[in-house]
């Protein structure tokens, strides 16, 4: 028996642990297009 507090509970948790692995990519995605961009330049 799961009670609908402990669920939302749960949900929320791997929200916002999607949250921060999504930003740490965008940042990491960033950096990786930066350092190309720099690499690109003649």
């Amino acid at each position: 028996f799961f009670s609908y507090y402990f669920i939302y509970m749960k949900l929320k948790e791997v929200n916002i642990i999607s949250f921060l692995i999504n930003r740490e990519l965008g940042q990491l995605r960033q950096h990786f297009i930066n350092k190309i961009v720099i690499l690109a330049r003649p």
